[in-house]
Parts: structure tokens; sequence; C-alpha cells
């Protein structure tokens, strides 16, 4: 640096520029998004902030696309922050790992992991909210209950109705 006379200087001095990041935050990841099956597809929903983020901002993270597909991304604005949509598809049977990073690489959500297993084809059953039987029959179950499999119920731990199967 010299003075504006031009007689006297000091010694150099240095700057760092840094950017802020492009994506300051991102919400976390629901487990309730698990898919458990080949075939099965959830939408899922990350918010981030600022408001006005682009797909060029960001990018979604997949550890295997032979196992989860990543499809129909979308962004929107909702007040203070970006809403990214998309859908994710079990396409194999294994383990895989969705996170969000932002461009920049500063900033990056928690991993939602995936398990995904064979498609269950075994016998539709009928289970209630908080029964502990499944039953073959929609009417011996009652009206409240919701169709399922039977791996799966056998999964969760209910037992077969003695009066229907």
């Amino acid at each position: 640096v010299k003075s504006n006379t031009g007689d006297k200087t000091s010694n150099s001095v240095s700057f760092k520029v840094s950017t802020p990041p492009l994506v300051t935050a991102i919400g976390k990841f629901s487990t309730s998004y698990a898919i458990q099956e080949v075939g099965d597809t959830r939408t899922i929903t990350v918010y981030m902030k600022p408001h006005d983020l682009t797909q060029e901002d960001f990018f979604i993270a997949n550890s295997d696309d032979s196992i989860i597909s990543v499809t129909n991304i979308a962004l929107s604005s909702e007040d203070d922050k970006t809403v990214l949509t998309f859908d994710v598809t079990g396409v194999g049977v294994g383990k895989a790992t969705i996170q969000i990073k932002g461009a920049d690489e500063k900033t990056e959500s928690d991993a939602l992991q995936f398990t995904i297993n064979e498609k269950d084809t075994s016998r539709t059953v009928y289970v209630t909210p908080y029964g502990e039987k499944y039953h073959y029959s929609a009417a011996c179950a009652g009206s409240n209950a919701t169709a399922t499999t039977e791996n799966k119920a056998i999964r969760s731990g209910k037992d077969r109705c003695k009066k229907c199967g």
C-alpha cells in the first residue's frame, strides 16, 4: 500500500474473502418416508433456506441408484423456505442412503437410510390398528381394519384369527 504522495509504503496486507453457503439450512428427514419393498414409491419433502434456491444450488446424493431411484424433483417457495420434493422408488434389494447437499458442499442433511426387500406377495389379510390378530376376512376384522399382507402381519407380531382362518 502506498501513500497518496507515493513516498511511503507499508507491508502487504492480505484479505480472505469467503462466500456464504448457497444453502444455509436443510430440514431433517422423517423416518416415515422409508420404503420397504421393491416397487414401493414415496414422495419426500425437504425444507431448505433461503427461499429462492434453484436446482443448481444443491444436489441429491444417492449412495446406490441400483437400489433407490430418485425422480420428479421439484422446487417451490413457502414463506422464507425453498420446498424440495422428489420421489424415491425401491428398484433393487439392499441398503442405500439419500442425502441433500449444497452445491458448494458447505451444508448437508442427515442421511435417510433405506433397506429394500423383495416384494411381499403373500396373501392379503386384514388388521385393526391395535388388534393382536390378523384376519382372512375383512368382515371378521371389523370396520376399522386395513389390508396388509400375511407376512407383514406376522412380522409385526400378530397371530392368525382362529374364527376366520
